[in-house]
């Protein structure tokens, strides 16, 4: 395991922090905001288009998180990443 690797490892878990939070303050907004043509009554977060790209988001950020985790276990770091304290 080389210190290119951990750059890589660190940059994607950069990434998926930045992806994570921008998931989870759309969600926020959805919840809230409404479109502005006057007399609708609904939300965003009511909206099916809305609620399948949110799952699709959700779904690759789930499963980029799940490859960055792969490619810990196969280079043999997770007992580094473990000693650091990272969270995913």
């Amino acid at each position: 395991f080389s210190g290119f690797n951990m750059f890589g490892l660190s940059f994607s878990a950069v990434a998926l922090g930045i992806a994570r939070t921008c998931i989870a303050e759309f969600q926020k907004l959805a919840a809230e905001k409404s479109p502005q043509a006057a007399g609708w009554a609904w939300v965003l977060r009511d909206n099916a288009v809305i609620q399948s790209k949110m799952a699709q988001a959700q779904a690759q950020w789930r499963s980029a998180r799940a490859l960055c985790w792969s490619g810990v276990r196969r280079c043999g770091a997770l007992a580094s990443t473990a000693r650091l304290g990272w969270k995913w």
